[in-house]
């Protein structure tokens, strides 16, 4: 008795295995070399670099040639600051002109070179076209599970708050923030994804398919954050903490030794400097990541699709 042979699948393969997030991060790391990486560094810098110098420079503007700059802040006590916000003019011209210009020219700069660097990392094209509907596509599957998502957690910090015991108090103060800015990164992480399945089906006419083409598109998009919950997590919310808690203790050093003289302001300015190229740099690499994971997933979605193709043509 003869038998047939065993039937291929995409599970014989090793490269065709289902991979979660983490399991890219040793890839990503080559690509932080880029020429788009590093843009996306020198970004993240000019914009603090250069709103911090036009908004320091505004304040000159009102003070003129007050003392209270020399101090930065070291003896500013509260009737200085009411001084300098009600007949200063800071009240009514909080930013000046140009602080909020550059501001906004760096923030497009780090969102393209962030979506160029993404892009590349997969060889697939950085349209405008797919960066922008890319956003749509998140707001419109990302958008309310992650403010439920928010509410019921700000809501369980709260209820444990309100509870009386001690500490959880700080807990709700600190954890609060964290929760927020985790959401709207997750809410980036959706966007991330949106886009980059958009990008891998430009030259395809999937798009043309009607509304069940668009809503196998979402939901795949859907799926591949939800489905990874734990890894997603720890990634989005450890990238939050990481992130805040190197501004956090250039900001605590700076508050305990001052800055009564220009060696320690310059030397504040620098870790600063340092700890925001730090936190560009992660997050270039979870751009890069994130890009990965969806070519991976991508790939076998289409190893799936072929195989059911084949076994209808069969039948």
């Amino acid at each position: 008795m003869e038998f047939e042979p065993r039937p291929e699948t995409i599970h014989i393969d090793d490269q065709l295995l289902p991979r979660g997030p983490w399991s890219f991060w040793r890839e990503t790391i080559p690509g932080a070399l880029s020429s788009w990486s590093i843009q996306f560094v020198l970004a993240w810098i000019a914009l603090e670099v250069l709103t911090s110098a036009a908004w320091a420079t505004h304040i000159q503007s009102l003070t003129g040639h007050s003392t209270l700059p020399s101090y930065w802040g070291e003896l500013l006590t509260a009737r200085d600051i009411w001084e300098l916000s009600v007949n200063g003019g800071l009240k009514d011209h909080p930013t000046g002109f140009w602080a909020p210009l550059f501001g906004a020219l760096a923030l497009l700069w780090i969102l393209w070179a962030g979506w160029q660097l993404q892009a590349r990392a997969v060889n697939r094209p950085a349209r405008l076209k797919t960066w922008a509907w890319g956003a749509i596509d998140a707001l419109l599957i990302g958008a309310v599970p992650l403010f439920c998502l928010g509410f019921v957690l700000l809501w369980s910090l709260e209820g444990l708050a309100s509870s009386g015991l001690q500490g959880l108090g700080w807990a709700t103060f600190v954890g609060g923030p964290l929760i927020k800015l985790s959401c709207l990164s997750a809410l980036s992480l959706q966007w991330w994804l949106c886009r980059l399945d958009r990008a891998g089906h430009a030259s395809t006419s999937w798009h043309l398919g009607g509304p069940s083409a668009l809503l196998g598109h979402l939901g795949r998009n859907f799926m591949r954050l939800w489905l990874q919950p734990v890894q997603w997590s720890v990634l989005v919310f450890g990238g939050v903490v990481a992130r805040l808690g190197l501004h956090f203790l250039v900001l605590l050093l700076a508050w305990h030794l001052g800055g009564g003289t220009p060696t320690r302001v310059w030397t504040f300015l620098l870790l600063e400097l340092i700890a925001t190229g730090l936190c560009a740099g992660l997050l270039g690499w979870f751009l890069r990541l994130t890009a990965l994971f969806w070519q991976h997933d991508a790939l076998i979605h289409q190893e799936v699709e072929a195989l059911k193709r084949l076994v209808e043509e069969e039948a």
